[in-house]
């Protein structure tokens, strides 16, 4: 199903109500604030919690039953939200600062995860804690918004100019030094929720509850300890991206060099006259880097997909931890029966379902970045091997060719193959610390068991 074919089935659902003007006011959400809904494929709402209800400013019965998009702000630019349907209907999980629009006309600004979720969508929405990640986003919607505006005036209807939007909200990305949606994504998730635990954001705790929503409570905090643990990896997943994205670098530099020296060293073996131990040494050095460039390449390639792979580990610790968040508030809000709660109830069982689902992939992200990592440092010591024996040769030939008399083309490659030889031993070293670094590590775990699973058991 096409972004396209979501919005026409938004419209088929009859509103309750009709959207406000902005009165040009805004809330100001606390630190937690945070809330969620779920809705159907066709995104009417299905269920909300009490945080939601008294933000948005409608009655829980007007927004059960409603399209999610009557808080829908008109200053968001309909880009965001054609984003939102792809990646969701290619069941992708999705993160955005949304500016939505209340009952009473007023703004509110959220930081919106949506995950897909048993046949739905569960999104869970907090108080956006990075405002330098925020302002950038709005700087962008900003263009993009004033551009489908035109383009509607212009005649185009809103679902083409929310395409076109899509393409400029990807250049606009690019130009910031963004690749792509998903790595804005990847940088804004794992900031937010470090950046709320650092403002210490707590789900309160209510010591006199009992039964089935005490116990609850109870696991709730376990989880967030173990994953609060993983969040710590988060700094140093994100750095060790950082090398490796420089060391992929790096790897191609290098090569180039030696295809370049290896070209020269061609260039001087044509013009040389009959056989020269000098010009052999040279010539075997040349036939041996040719080999090795195989084995940087692959290197290489293994690199960048460890890169992209703590990218991706780290936003599902974060959205894992979020989740977290929410069934603890959420079930606060249970215990303490706020107005109507029965009806609100349901949704923990929805909320528990994702945090498990959350906390199986955050493992199998985990276990595959580490399967990764490992293969990278493995592999990583098999190059620093073998780039070590042309080094030597080439040292070697340095060493021989010192005392002789030399040609001047032989004369010229001299600095040159200095060069190299400081180049690959700084490379050696600097790939062997990152061996190091690429070797997997995980938290020990606090608790036996799968806290995850115990918690979606209830």
């Amino acid at each position: 199903m096409s972004a396209q074919t979501a919005d026409t089935g938004w419209r088929d659902v009859a509103r309750k109500v009709s959207a406000p003007d902005p009165n040009g006011t805004e809330q100001q959400l606390g630190l937690n604030d945070v809330f969620f809904s779920t809705t159907d494929r066709k995104g009417v709402i299905e269920q909300a919690n009490e945080v939601f209800v008294r933000i948005s400013r409608y009655p829980r019965e007007v927004l059960v039953g409603s399209p999610h998009n009557i808080i829908r702000h008109p200053v968001m630019p309909g880009a965001a939200f054609r984003a939102m349907w792809d990646y969701l209907l290619d069941d992708q999980p999705f993160v955005a600062y949304v500016h939505n629009l209340a009952a009473d006309g007023s703004l509110y600004t959220v930081l919106a995860t949506v995950t897909p979720l048993d046949g739905g969508f569960l999104s869970v929405r907090t108080r956006p804690e990075r405002a330098d990640l925020l302002g950038a986003a709005d700087s962008i919607y900003g263009t993009v918004r004033h551009l489908e505006l035109e383009w509607e005036a212009a005649g185009l209807g809103a679902p083409a100019a929310a395409a076109q939007g899509l393409g400029v909200l990807a250049k606009q990305l690019t130009a910031a030094g963004i690749p792509d949606y998903t790595a804005f994504m990847q940088t804004v998730l794992p900031a937010e929720v470090q950046a709320r635990i650092a403002a210490g954001a707590t789900v309160p705790q209510r010591p006199w509850a009992v039964g089935r929503l005490a116990d609850m409570a109870v696991h709730q905090r376990r989880l967030t300890e173990e994953l609060d643990d993983w969040v710590s990896l988060l700094g140093r997943l994100d750095e060790l991206a950082t090398q490796l994205s420089t060391l992929s670098g790096e790897l191609a530099e290098h090569s180039h060099a030696d295809a370049a020296l290896r070209e020269r060293i061609q260039q001087a073996k044509q013009r040389a006259e009959g056989f020269s131990p000098i010009m052999a040494g040279l010539d075997l050095w040349s036939a041996m880097t040719l080999e090795l460039s195989t084995l940087v390449a692959k290197v290489t390639d293994e690199v960048e997909q460890l890169r992209a792979s703590c990218a991706a580990t780290r936003f599902r610790i974060a959205l894992a931890r979020l989740h977290c968040d929410q069934v603890g508030y959420f079930t606060v809000e249970l215990i303490d029966q706020t107005p109507d709660w029965q009806l609100a109830a349901p949704g923990i069982v929805l909320l528990c379902r994702a945090l498990s689902q959350g906390v199986a992939e955050k493992a199998g992200a985990v276990q595959g970045n580490a399967q990764l990592a490992a293969k990278v440092a493995s592999d990583i010591n098999e190059m620093a091997q073998a780039v070590s024996i042309p080094r030597t040769l080439l040292a070697s030939w340095q060493t021989m060719a010192a005392g002789r008399e030399l040609s001047d083309d032989l004369r010229e490659l001299m600095p040159q193959v200095g060069s190299t030889i400081e180049t690959t031993a700084e490379q050696i070293e600097r790939i062997g610390r990152v061996a190091e670094e690429c070797r997997p590590q995980r938290p020990a775990p606090r608790h036996h068991g799968d806290p995850g699973a115990r918690h979606g058991a209830q």
